[in-house]
């Protein structure tokens, strides 16, 4: 029997605080960080689970996959590593319960039941959607945070992503006392050994969803064999033969989800979720889908798993709210603007109708009515009931041109009065490149919500915003009656993330007679293509130090952290305003920096933190300053500077640490 840890026991690095719990896998322990004055759940491995290198090396290969989920509903994963034969991985700390102990209790009302399901939906697609399955949906795994439930504000968090995959795959799941808790919620495919894909964990969903509701899982039976027996051959129950409060269409709903044949279920865990909530509203039941058959089972077909839209149903309109809350990945949208902002060639024309017909930049010129639907966050279409109304402005539109093919400048002004936000400027330009009305704009910095603790007053980093027009037709001559494109808009800081919204543009007429022409926007300006604001770019080996800490802290571990980051420049057209996003394999939780006089600055507040006691330690912050040693054209090789962690609340004091970047690449 393994021993267990101690309160003021050490584990690599980690000072425990207490026990949390133990199970099939091993115990879960609360820790204090070694570096930072937060608390974290340390889960250690039993060793009978990973005592050959098989495991070992699968193990930690899954947990660096883990660790590259970050969303509001997943257990983030800090850190992983071994000591001796143990394996062990420090995690975010929820306090509060699991839906295992919740439904222990009994079942769950309804419509707890489906904002639990929600939640977790939205954490397994985002996973899906980086390629990574978590294969143990159950309840058990599902973390609840403390506080008052009232359908809304439950914070629900899924945890143990790519364990089970670890130990399966190495043959060691099926020697642990996990594999009964298991096999409640597993697939047929999954207890087949077939290969899996997002909609095994649809699956364990639609049986995580059917154990809440009811109170047990959907097929019991006093032996492993008589549960797979259930998953592969069984008739599907219907929650409602068991208990009444369940809406009468959930059967049909548990009927797909649990369908044998894979091909036949919801394509997504959040169209699981999102009929389940459509169920709840029907008083009696709905038509059963035709191709769902409850009594009998169809030899299982595999098919190449498609991607389909998903739901994150955000809280918050980034129309209406030019700042929102998010959680976010930057790294590709910023790869992509920060060439083509440097490329941009003005393109021109001038106002005949011929002059068009030579130069097509110049038809885009009139009144235009402008609809813009934001119907994307962090690459997940949102659902459609969740979609809020369209923000319709009106758009004057006045363009420049110098003659040449090419180069031409549009300047837009919002004439809708009361609207305050980012497509609503009285100054909004725009330049003509390969058939493409293109902006690029980076805003001021602004206050959001934080998407984990729903706090206000969190200064966050609009890192840049680019829209990007096109014509459906050309005309030959005469201005552009129509045209439509895309809005991205990333931001880090605490509320990161990145929206995409559609627009549309109709021309409802000439602009006014008294309207001033266009002369200031100099469509010949070829812009600044190496500003030093994006010298800070390619590969980078950073050398983090902690240098000072608060009374009382001396003893914090001072190890130098070393890591790789990638970092990825964009800037206006002009070169004035730059931003660098830094992100790594790793984590999904990048760095966005500002270019501020001659030095890259990251300065956010967080959300709110704990003291080691557990009493609040208000939010701090961060501020990250590097400077680049030398000057000059071409990629900064070194920067060096400082990180500064300041909290206020009932445990105050200030951390600093060193960083030193060198350049070891593209």
């Amino acid at each position: 029997m393994e021993s267990a840890l101690k309160p003021g026991d050490v584990f690599a690095g980690y000072t425990i605080q207490g026990i949390i719990g133990t199970g099939g896998m091993g115990a879960v322990y609360l820790a204090r960080h070694p570096n930072l004055p937060r608390l974290v759940a340390l889960k250690l491995l039993h060793r009978s689970l990973t005592g050959d290198n098989s495991v070992r090396a699968r193990f930690e290969h899954e947990a660096a996959h883990a660790a590259r989920l970050e969303h509001p509903n997943i257990v983030a994963v800090y850190d992983r590593g071994r000591v001796g034969d143990q394996l062990w991985i420090a995690m975010q700390y929820v306090a509060g319960t699991d839906a295992g102990k919740l439904v222990a209790r009994g079942p769950v009302p309804p419509q707890r039941a489906l904002h639990i399901i929600t939640e977790v939906a939205k954490a397994l697609d985002h996973a899906h959607r980086l390629g990574i399955l978590h294969r143990d949906v159950k309840p058990a795994n599902i973390l609840l945070a403390e506080g008052t439930y009232d359908d809304a504000d439950e914070r629900v968090f899924l945890t143990d992503f790519g364990i089970a995959k670890a130990l399966d795959e190495t043959g060691h799941l099926t020697q642990t006392g996990i594999l009964l808790a298991t096999l409640h919620y597993a697939s047929p495919e999954q207890l087949e050994g077939r290969p899996l894909d997002g909609r095994s964990d649809v699956y364990s969903l639609g049986c995580t969803l059917y154990h809440l509701v009811t109170g047990h899982p959907p097929y019991e039976a006093p032996s492993a064999g008589g549960i797979i027996m259930g998953h592969v051959s069984r008739p599907i129950p219907r929650p409602t033969s068991f208990v009444a409060a369940v809406p009468p269409a959930f059967d049909d709903v548990i009927a797909r989800a649990l369908a044998k044949n894979r091909d036949e279920r919801y394509s997504t865990c959040m169209e699981l979720a999102t009929a389940a909530r459509h169920a709840a509203q029907f008083p009696r039941r709905p038509a059963p889908e035709p191709t769902v058959l409850r009594d009998q089972v169809r030899p299982p077909t595999p098919q190449p798993w498609q991607h389909q839209p998903v739901s994150p149903a955000p809280s918050t309109s980034f129309l209406h709210r030019p700042i929102a809350a998010v959680l976010a990945v930057l790294v590709a949208i910023a790869c992509v603007v920060g060439f083509a902002i440097w490329r941009v060639n003005n393109q021109s024309s001038n106002d005949s109708s011929a002059d068009a017909a030579k130069n097509p930049g110049n038809a885009f010129q009139g009144m235009y009515n402008v609809k813009i639907q934001s119907n994307v966050y962090n690459g997940v279409a949102v659902a459609p009931d969740k979609l809020e109304k369209p923000l319709e402005v009106v758009w004057e539109v006045r363009s420049q041109c110098d003659g040449k093919a090419g180069e031409c400048v549009a300047v837009a002004s919002s004439k809708t009065p009361g609207t305050d936000g980012y497509f609503t400027l009285d100054r909004m330009e725009f330049r003509y490149t390969d058939g493409r009305w293109v902006r690029n704009f980076v805003p001021e910095q602004r206050i959001c919500r934080s998407a984990e603790t729903q706090e206000e007053q969190h200064e966050t980093w609009v890192a840049i915003q680019t829209i990007t027009l096109t014509a459906p037709t050309q005309p030959t001559d005469g201005p552009i009656e129509r045209l439509s494109g895309k809005a991205v808009t990333t931001q880090g800081g605490t509320c990161r993330g990145i929206w995409e919204s559609t627009m549309d543009l109709v021309r409802s007429g000439d602009l006014p007679a008294d309207t001033a022409p266009l002369t200031d926007a100099n469509p010949a300006d070829p812009g600044n293509p190496n500003p030093p604001g994006a010298a800070f770019r390619g590969t980078y080996e950073l050398t983090t130090t902690l240098t000072s800490t608060p009374p009382g802290s001396e003893s914090a571990n001072r190890t130098p952290v070393v890591e790789r980051w990638t970092a990825s420049p964009a800037c206006t057209h002009d070169g004035n305003e730059c931003v660098v996003v830094l992100s790594r394999p790793e984590t999904d939780h990048p760095r966005v920096f500002k270019f501020v006089d001659g030095a890259f600055e990251q300065s956010y507040q967080a959300v709110k933190s704990k003291c080691d006691s557990g009493v609040d330690a208000g939010n701090p912050r961060y501020l990250d300053v590097l400077k680049p040693t030398t000057t000059g054209a071409g990629p900064a090789q070194k920067l060096t500077g400082t990180t500064t962690i300041t909290f206020t609340g009932a445990c105050p004091g200030v951390w600093k640490f060193t960083i030193d970047a060198v350049r070891i690449g593209e």
